[in-house]
């Protein structure tokens, strides 16, 4: 009888600008703990996505021996690292030459952290959002794979083949389900390992569960302990069940043609992509604050562009042209960073300090783009400038009319309306999802 294959992923990431005393938090809750029970179990077999820009805060804020671990379990070869987009930018929302720098700036720093130990294979987009030109610039990127969610899939469900799609990319899909069961804890450690080995009739096929990496000791407290190393120790006796990673999946079964998978994310349902929104929790029409935002970064974006067509020779040598150039370069790679978009919508999540953190890079990046275009007398860059003002003064009046409307919802009845409280904020304010 063939082993059932099981193939979690686990993704980690904290934004550019989260507090220090919050990550500091959630990785004595959650990074440390859980790479430790990685490196304490044997048969341990994780793909992990951990975005570049959590390694450089983890270095910046002191908690290097936490990416030491991780690198020791690399090595160790019990964690397979993936790429993704540096700063966590939903890909399919950004301008395309932008995502291409997003992989490239993810791949300066994983190269950087793990050495020969890291190879380009798998890919795992920020919020599993996939478009049929993001998918594109992965495969040109060098990728063998990429994952979605599992609502992106419009053929059979792929439980005992790999689906290949037309630009030879390989298209894997985590059981959406499943993984929410576990990230929920609808499933205990003994549950899960029961369902899994039950879910088809054949003998030969595989499960991938894929959750936030904080999903362990930060939102639900000691899950690494109770849920994920009592679930290797299952494994450990059943011989029925083997984990490996997702690029195992490719030589264990069969390679078959596949269709085009639907633009989606791990936050959208058939309700959404019926309404033609793909990815509301990062830009709904009917969103006002979305809107704004939106209008932001494409008036920013039209700036970058400029500035990175400038062909002008005399301002090579110009310290404060490059100066600017550079500094509108940084604010604006940073920017674009998905958890402002993701506070906005409101359902429940709301933070309007965290919506403008991320407004706040992108003005800075419009800022300095102005003046180091205003070099070269550029009077459109000053119209787009002033555009990108009169677009936050609005996006801070409708932050404050939002607050108010909340306000009012606070005044109806407990049945009328949810909220969510100050604990709970706290709990997902280190992770985007």
């Amino acid at each position: 009888m063939s082993p059932v294959y099981w193939s979690p992923l686990i993704h980690v990431y904290q934004p550019p600008t989260q507090k220090p005393y919050i990550l500091k938090k959630i990785d004595e809750e959650c990074y440390r703990p859980l790479f430790h029970v990685i490196d304490e179990s044997p048969n341990a077999r994780i793909t992990l996505n951990i975005n570049g820009v959590l390694i450089d805060l983890l270095y910046e804020h002191g908690l290097g021996e936490t990416v030491e671990l991780l690198k020791k379990i690399v090595h160790d070869g019990k964690v397979e690292i993936v790429g993704t987009a540096k700063y966590h930018p939903l890909m399919p929302l950004i301008p395309l030459k932008e995502n291409f720098r997003q992989i490239e700036l993810n791949e300066v720093t994983h190269k950087a952290t793990f050495g020969e130990e890291w190879e380009r294979k798998g890919f795992f987009p920020p919020e599993m959002a996939i478009s049929p030109e993001v998918l594109k610039i992965i495969q040109q990127a060098g990728y063998q794979w990429v994952i979605g969610s599992g609502i992106a899939c419009t053929d059979a469900w792929p439980y005992d083949v790999v689906h290949q799609l037309s630009n030879g990319l390989m298209m894997f899909y985590r059981d959406d389900i499943v993984s929410n069961e576990v990230s929920f804890s609808k499933l205990n450690a003994q549950g899960f390992v029961s369902k899994i080995t039950r879910m088809y009739s054949c003998d030969d096929y595989y499960v991938i569960t894929a959750q936030d990496g904080e999903t362990f000791g930060h939102h639900i407290k000691h899950a690494e302990q109770t849920f994920l190393k009592k679930t290797f120790d299952l494994i450990a006796e059943d011989d029925g069940v083997e984990i490996c990673f997702v690029t195992d999946l490719i030589q264990k079964f069969p390679v078959v043609e596949a269709s085009a998978p639907r633009p989606s994310s791990w936050s959208t349902n058939m309700g959404d992509i019926n309404y033609g929104v793909h990815y509301p929790l990062w830009k709904h029409p009917d969103n006002p604050i979305h809107n704004i935002q939106y209008r932001i970064l494409d008036h920013v974006s039209e700036l970058m562009d400029a500035l990175d067509t400038c062909s002008d020779a005399t301002l090579c040598n110009d310290p404060a042209y490059l100066d600017y150039k550079n500094t509108a370069r940084y604010f604006y790679d940073i920017g674009v960073h998905s958890c402002q978009f993701w506070w906005a919508s409101g359902n429940p999540m709301w933070s309007p300090n965290l919506i403008l953190d991320g407004a706040d890079l992108l003005v800075k990046a419009a800022v300095n783009a102005r003046l180091a275009l205003g070099k070269l007398k550029d009077i459109k860059s000053q119209e787009l400038l002033e555009d990108v003002s009169m677009y936050y003064s609005r996006l801070l009046w409708t932050i404050t009319e939002q607050e108010a409307q909340r306000d009012r919802l606070r005044l109806l009845p407990p049945d009328n309306v949810q909220e969510v409280s100050e604990e709970e904020e706290k709990n997902v304010e280190g992770d985007s999802n």
